[in-house]
């Protein structure tokens, strides 16, 4: 897996599908707006339409939109905007990678990074990180993703045995005879 960063407006990005997020009212995430904008309004189209309704987990696939550089867009549904945590974001970023995975795109712009969570950014991102591993060796294997085998274990480093040091005295501990 090869990681990248680009900076520029994701309607100016070339790639093969790019993430946006949509809240359970409708609105979009800042990328998302900007695609929109770009794309003549086909996003809030969806939305409108009731294709995409923002519920937590939802994705919806969008190809041929025009005025972007990107194949595809994925909207993922990011759920009510107030209550976005971190087992939601994960959920996200879940539902996200598999409507990747299915598409079979080469590449992937993800803008779900610039949503604000109630959780520290950097719990989440390490959670998220596991979730996208335990997909992306689940796909290659065709193994059927089980929630229960992906959450967070504790490491524990081994105990050690205690050592002893001897005081420094004038004699050390040894047979007395």
């Amino acid at each position: 897996m090869e990681f990248s960063t680009k900076a520029g407006t994701p309607e100016k990005l070339k790639s093969s599908c790019v993430v946006v997020g949509v809240y359970a009212d409708g609105k979009l995430t800042p990328s998302g707006t900007s695609i929109d904008a770009a794309s003549g309004g086909n996003l809030s189209k969806a939305i409108k339409r009731g294709d995409q309704r923002g519920v937590r987990g939802s994705s919806l696939l969008l190809t041929g939109l025009t005025g972007i550089q990107a194949e595809r867009v994925l909207l993922v549904g990011l759920g009510k905007q107030g209550e976005l945590g971190e087992k939601a974001y994960t959920e996200a970023v879940r539902a996200a990678l598999r409507g990747v995975i299915a598409t079979g795109a080469e590449d992937l712009l993800f803008t779900l990074a610039e949503v604000s969570l109630r959780t520290s950014a950097l719990q989440s991102a390490c959670r998220a990180s596991r979730s996208i591993g335990s997909i992306n060796s689940r796909a290659r294997k065709k193994i059927p993703f089980d929630s229960r085998r992906s959450s967070s274990r504790l490491i524990r480093a081994p105990r050690r045995k205690p050592v002893r040091v001897w005081p420094k005295a004038s004699h050390s501990p040894t047979a007395s005879s």
